[in-house]
């Protein structure tokens, strides 16, 4: 048994290949021999916690245990040689980690909604981040770099193959439960729909020319029918149907009143904007 204060000793990350080579644990190492934690005693109580080292001792550990003594307390730490010590904050199991992180301790995984679009079974990148950081017991930014070696290993992806992996409020799949975005366009909320169509993240809305007359605060069918694919999940033709219905409310026109709603180069604006000049 070595009884040593904290600066004789190196910590370092630990874990058991055997059991869960993702679980990471705190350990020791002395005189090149690895220790994981045992029981904390107030400095008071030294002498149970030698009582507790010698116990240990003639249990029949092979290396004697330490006591380790801070400002405060004593810890016991024990050798055991099936753990490894981690030399890399990226060395994980990629696959293993994968199956913890879908777990019911691992990332919450739900339905989520963006864009008027839903997304199933799917979590959120910095929620991940902050798991993937407690969990490994890594910074925030190797939990982001084993995140991406997470999507270029292709256990996760972005939902619509868009982004890498980050620390954002993106969302992201497990590959083996990937489910396609779902918005029935029957069921579309077409006034909130309008409102983010109106937002600055939605369709492009400006002065145009054309044939020597300019349209004010006016945007393009067929860019409206790109915003409606890429932000609804849905088909062009259910893209041009969307728009109609919109015109049909009377909520948005073409500028001279001289076409339903097309996937051309024509200028509609919202209803509440006044006409061309």
């Amino acid at each position: 048994m070595f009884i040593l204060n904290a600066d004789q000793v190196k910590y370092c990350l630990l874990n058991n290949p055997t059991l869960d080579s993702t679980r990471r644990v705190l350990g020791v190492q002395f005189q090149k021999q690895l220790y994981i934690k045992g029981k904390t005693y107030a400095l008071q109580d030294k002498p149970a916690a030698i009582r507790a080292a010698r116990e240990t001792l003639l249990a029949g550990h092979e290396v004697a245990p330490l006591l380790v003594e801070n400002k405060s307390k004593l810890t016991l730490w024990y050798h055991d040689p099936a753990f490894r010590k981690i030399t890399s904050p990226l060395d994980v199991d990629l696959p293993q980690l994968a199956n913890v992180m879908q777990k019911e301790d691992g990332v919450q995984i739900q339905d989520r909604t963006c864009n008027l679009s839903q997304y199933p079974q799917c979590f959120v990148g910095r929620e991940a981040v902050t798991w993937l950081k407690r969990y490994l017991k890594v910074s925030r930014a190797n939990a982001i770099q084993i995140g991406q070696n997470l999507l270029d290993q292709n256990l996760i992806c972005h939902v619509l193959n868009a982004h890498d992996f980050k620390d954002d409020y993106l969302f992201y799949q497990f590959c083996n439960q990937i489910a396609t975005p779902v918005r029935a366009p029957s069921t579309l909320d077409l006034e909130e729909l309008l409102a983010v169509m109106r937002s600055p993240e939605g369709v492009e809305v400006r002065d145009r020319r054309y044939r020597l007359t300019t349209y004010p605060q006016c945007f393009v069918g067929s860019e409206a029918v790109d915003w409606f694919v890429a932000h609804l999940n849905v088909s062009r033709e259910e893209a041009i149907d969307i728009g109609q219905r919109l015109l049909e409310r009377q909520w948005l026109c073409h500028v001279l009143n001289e076409h339903s709603f097309k996937d051309e180069y024509l200028f509609y604006r919202f209803c509440s904007e006044s006409g061309a000049s």
